[in-house]
């Protein structure tokens, strides 16, 4: 899938010396598009449910599974910045440890392994295994995903994938202060990941998403998931 957005027009204006009142009428007629980071919808062979993390126009964690053991986790959030592909404000999963004196937007603590999975049927005829997401980071320590195999639904698992892993543990601030800006950043630095199986394809797959953020400057935030078998 490709990540490419369509150029703010904030950053443009950016380049101009206003007054507030000016500023903030420019950025008003500028229209919502100014505050959002459009990307292309996903390939139609996607086997996750809810890769936007959204239910209708709601952010939601539908179809997925929450499974941090510790106190917090994930939730979803809904922001102007967040990626989307149609003209619904950006949806995510994230995590963080908080913002400020009174850690605003706080999910976990630091040092607490989290869980987020979804479980999809598959053609077992099909053994290349494909895997793509959106994502965006302050520190995170690592984010990993690992996609396991099994005969059922139920399992029993067997690990036979790490298609992402990256650890982040120094805060980026793009110079334009756009957090659309950010998104593209880091999703830039990965792509489109493949395998092939030697020995065939599965009835099902197990994607999980791990991650661990080491320090009260953690977050996290994924979303547009892709997993799919051909």
């Amino acid at each position: 899938m490709r990540k490419a957005s369509l150029v703010p027009m904030i950053c443009l204006l950016s380049l101009f010396v206003f007054t507030g009142t000016e500023l903030a009428q420019a950025v008003m007629n500028s229209g919502r598009e100014a505050l959002e980071y459009l990307v292309d919808y996903l390939p139609e062979d996607n086997l996750i449910h809810n890769p936007w993390f959204r239910t209708g126009s709601r952010p939601s964690l539908d179809g997925w599974v929450e499974a941090t053991i510790s106190d917090g986790g994930w939730t979803a959030s809904q922001k102007p910045g967040n990626p989307t592909p149609d003209d619904i404000v950006g949806t995510a999963a994230r995590i963080s440890t908080g913002r400020g004196d009174r850690l605003a937007g706080h999910t976990v603590n630091p040092g607490v392994d989290t869980y987020l999975y979804q479980i999809v049927a598959a053609d077992p005829a099909k053994r290349t295994l494909k895997f793509d997401m959106y994502w965006v980071t302050h520190t995170v320590n690592p984010v990993v995903v690992t996609v396991y195999a099994g005969l059922f639904p139920e399992g029993l698992w067997e690990e036979i994938w790490k298609p992402f892993y990256q650890v982040h543990t120094k805060i980026i601030i793009p110079p334009s202060l756009i957090a659309q800006d950010l998104w593209q950043y880091y999703s830039s630095i990965t792509d489109l990941a493949t395998v092939t199986l030697e020995e065939g394809g599965y009835s099902y797959y197990k994607v999980e998403i791990k991650a661990n953020l080491p320090d009260l400057q953690g977050g996290l935030k994924i979303t547009g998931v892709y997993f799919a078998v051909e």
